[in-house]
């Protein structure tokens, strides 16, 4: 994308311009800048970018993915680097109250830096994911149809919001083939209502509703999408296994329309086959309707790809593997949708950010595979076949939020050894990065008493955004989730005070 280009080094022209300006002043150029945004700065950063008019709205897009152990938790695929030890504790690191703010806060608020240029996004992204399902869901409070309610929920979610200092919102829209706005693709989604296909009363649409009233806060709205995930357990959460395929898309158009793109996972549950290009062509439609019908700030995709647990595509490799090895087809499967995306989306509204959240480790280095990071978890590229390297290099994405749920000195996935692993990535591309944050582990650990964990309390939190700070091609972070960080005392009051908020 030339225009990307263009902006990078016109940026970097006004960096450097300014740096020599500072050292006039008798301001070393090398010396960190710590302020605090106020809520009145960042309706002067224009969070909307010039252009981004759209007409009033009729559709979106959203997700947010899974937690060891279960496809419809809501927490990240990511935490399975986490799988082969107790989750939440290492040696390492005392743990304070929950209810504490730590003391040390001095220099705590957001560094002033050079940023990759993205016209539509935040000079600093201090965001949280809205997740719709599982134990982590956001919003609603309660499946139902009932607008007053639903409304409700959408005003107390960006009061706080904004409270917090919060200038961007993932909402989590489409999760499982479904939508949280009306579409002509997606029914809506028994995540909002309780009831496949049953729409909110009095015409109430969330989508429509949330992105107008973060808008009047300053706050972004990104519209969270699944691509390829299908309906994963029954209304009682037992599972959707024995179910007969007919019996689980019917009333459901987008799946009906593909039914024979369906593939049954070895854990159960069903997943649109990414290799057929009518599966692609659906997602990037959707992904469309959501752009032009809604003045939404971004599409986000998080890390639901290829099912970790393995399904069997062996008719579809077939049909169209052309003798590639299976590995690198099932790459390019993803990355032609990443692809389709990304030229699209922009063709409609150039103005408009599309951004992924990764597993948090992209490859774990080996003499196979020098580029990785030292880690040793599960690979997002060989495992759930998401090249997010790629991507980067080719500047098909905005930004890139990798999800490092892990704490720093955890042996096999070190929060900080990846986070300059992945600045290294963008450093050189005009691809914003972001860290997802794996707050909800503080939040487990509050919730279980768990004293002993490294988690418990908001230390390893700060310690978390102290080393972002230090890293400087990190352009913001993100929360998972945002009822974590809203629940918790410690940590809204340490984020309200690092992001400017009331």
């Amino acid at each position: 994308m030339a225009w990307k280009k263009t902006i990078s080094v016109l940026l970097a022209a006004a960096v450097l311009m300014a740096a020599l300006v500072m050292a006039a002043c008798g301001k070393p150029a090398s010396q960190d800048i710590f302020e605090t945004i106020t809520p009145e700065d960042r309706a002067d950063r224009s969070l909307y970018g010039a252009g981004e008019e759209t007409g009033a709205g009729d559709d979106a897009v959203g997700d947010r993915a899974g937690d060891p152990g279960s496809a419809d938790s809501g927490a990240p695929e990511a935490e399975a680097a986490g799988t082969a030890e107790s989750a939440g504790e290492t040696e390492s690191g005392s743990a304070s109250e929950s209810s504490e703010t730590p003391e040390d806060t001095e220099g705590f608020s957001i560094p002033e830096k050079a940023k990759y240029a993205s016209s539509s996004m935040p000079e600093y992204v201090c965001g949280a994911w809205v997740a719709g399902v599982g134990e982590y869901a956001d919003y609603p409070s309660v499946r139902t149809a009932d607008a007053a309610s639903l409304k409700a929920d959408c005003d107390k979610l960006l009061e706080e919001a904004q409270n917090m200092g919060i200038n961007v919102l993932f909402f989590h829209v489409r999760p499982s083939s479904d939508a949280f706005y009306p579409s002509k693709y997606y029914p809506w989604s028994r995540y909002l209502t309780g009831v496949q296909g049953l729409p909110p009363g009095d015409g109430f649409d969330p989508l429509a509703y949330m992105t107008e009233h973060a808008h009047e806060r300053g706050i972004q709205l990104h519209a969270w999408i699944n691509p390829y995930r299908i309906r994963t357990d029954n209304v009682d959460g037992s599972g959707i296994a024995s179910i007969p395929i007919d019996a689980l898309i019917n009333g459901n158009p987008a799946l009906m329309a593909l039914r024979t793109c369906i593939l049954p996972c070895s854990d159960g549950f069903y997943y649109l086959d990414p290799a057929e290009p009518a599966v692609r062509e659906m997602v990037v439609n959707g992904a469309l309707e959501i752009a032009q019908n809604y003045n939404v700030d971004g599409i986000h995709m998080d890390d639901y790809f290829y099912p970790s647990a393995g399904i069997d595509d062996s008719v579809s490799y077939a049909k169209y593997g052309g003798g590639m090895d299976i590995n690198n087809w099932r790459r390019e499967n993803v990355n032609a949708l990443v692809r389709e995306l990304d030229k699209r989306i922009h063709e409609v509204r150039p103005g408009l950010a599309f951004g992924i959240s990764p597993s948090g480790i992209w490859a774990n280095k080996s003499q196979s595979n020098p580029s990785g990071s030292a880690t040793r978890g599960m690979e997002a590229r060989n495992q759930l076949y998401a090249d997010s390297v790629t991507w980067i290099k080719n500047g098909w994405i905005d930004y890139i939020i990798p999800q490092i749920y892990w704490e720093i000195g955890k042996e096999i996935a070190d929060y900080s050894v990846l986070v300059p692993w992945w600045c290294s990535q963008v450093e050189g591309t005009d691809v914003r990065l972001y860290i997802g944050m794996g707050d909800y582990r503080s939040m487990l650990a509050r919730k279980n008493k768990d004293t002993g964990s490294v988690w418990y309390g908001a230390d390893e939190l700060k310690r978390q955004v102290k080393l972002n700070d230090g890293n400087h091609a990190v352009s913001g972070e993100v929360h998972f989730n945002f009822m974590s960080i809203s629940r918790d005392p410690a940590l809204s009051g340490m984020y309200s005070g690092r992001y400017g908020g009331n």
